[in-house]
């Protein structure tokens, strides 16, 4: 019997707790593209690319679409297209820059600087002194790549103490002899010759001056200015570089997705859920009487826990993945609820005779069922 009531007591203290602490800290539910806007990128494939390649490049924008954090990011395939919905996302420019980026990362050593006015197409047979003209202020002419993006095996941001926000290159095989070697030839040159430029797409990234001669075996640390976004967008660009498909930007589409229409289906299926749960109380109440009572109170202690839950982690509702989740979360949640609840309740409430007795609203009118003679 004592272990039915620390059941009970258990159950309401840790979703109270959950949904006052989910309150407290501000924590709500992630909506989807549909329900609170956002944009969406279609990119068209220039060219007729396998679809091998095709799931490799959706999978490559999927990993970088979910480092820029941009919760519930859905990437998916579309015959030969690729559509990417962020939802929440309101930068456009910013969207289509860090997903449609096609071509191929590359580490150059730096010859001189340009003027930024400096922006005619190279020859296409002078890529080694190729004039980029996509860095501000001045524009960079490189040399031949020292090394690739196939050298590299990941890069993160991170705030380093006394440098502000840095970025974290991890190379593999020969990328650290290689980094080495440019770093040697490098670092005693006057600027900007002592730059690397880091380049993508044809347009200079970011052009950080060498520190050292040697970087070791260890990783590489890329500092500047960077603020917490750059740091972040520079680190997403290192380590999820290249794309095998070429994608043809003219084609490329950014739409805004307006919440209107996913707003007013939501308050729609909110009102249509509120007068469902209203008729079946009623039912319950009525057929079942205090045990009505008891399956009321079940429900209302599932619904705070299953909104705790998805606001303290965050996920998102609006897409199909995203109700299959929720279905499976709460029916785990409706039987942890009436194993730890509802069945201890029932228990304590059957011994006590007057709550078994009560005409018409006792547990004995509730099921119908004549009290045993003494």
């Amino acid at each position: 019997m004592r272990r039915y009531v620390v059941y009970v007591v258990a159950s309401v203290a840790v979703v109270v707790i959950a949904l006052v602490a989910t309150i407290f800290v501000g924590n709500e539910p992630v909506l989807g593209l549909d329900l609170q806007g956002g944009i969406s990128v279609r990119l068209f494939p220039a060219g007729n690319p396998s679809s091998s390649s095709l799931d490799t490049a959706k999978d490559i924008i999927d990993r970088r679409v979910n480092g820029l954090g941009v919760s519930d990011a859905e990437v998916a395939r579309e015959g030969d297209n690729i559509v990417i919905n962020l939802p929440g996302v309101k930068d456009r420019d910013k969207a289509k820059r860090l997903v449609g980026r096609t071509a191929e990362l590359r580490f150059r050593p730096v010859f001189a600087e340009l003027p930024s006015e400096a922006k005619q197409a190279p020859p296409a047979n002078d890529a080694a002194k190729a004039a980029i003209a996509g860095c501000d202020p001045a524009a960079l002419q490189q040399a031949a790549p020292a090394l690739s993006g196939k050298d590299a095996s990941g890069a993160k941001s991170r705030f380093s103490q006394g440098q502000g926000y840095a970025v974290e290159l991890n190379l593999k095989g020969s990328g650290s002899d290689k980094i080495n070697a440019l770093a040697r030839e490098a670092f005693s040159k006057p600027p900007p010759q002592n730059q690397m430029a880091i380049v993508l797409d044809g347009v200079v990234q970011s052009a950080p001056r060498f520190q050292t001669a040697d970087f070791g075996s260890g990783p590489v640390e890329i500092t500047g200015s960077f603020t917490q976004g750059e740091a972040s967008d520079l680190a997403s660009i290192l380590q999820y570089g290249a794309l095998p498909v070429k994608f043809d930007e003219k084609q490329q589409t950014v739409e805004s997705v307006s919440p209107t229409l996913g707003s007013d289906q939501l308050r729609s299926g909110i009102a249509a859920g509120l007068v469902g749960l209203a008729l079946v109380a009623l039912y319950m109440l009525l057929y079942y009487r205090l045990l009505g009572v008891v399956v009321i109170l079940g429900l209302g202690l599932s619904a705070g826990a299953t909104y705790a839950l998805v606001a303290s982690l965050s996920l998102a509702s609006g897409s199909v993945k995203g109700f299959a989740f929720f279905l499976g979360l709460s029916t785990v949640l409706d039987l942890a609820v009436a194993y730890f609840f509802m069945h201890p309740l029932v228990v304590l409430l059957a011994q006590r005779r007057p709550l078994v007795r009560v005409p018409v609203v006792g547990i004995a009118s509730g099921l119908d069922a004549k009290e045993a003679p003494a």
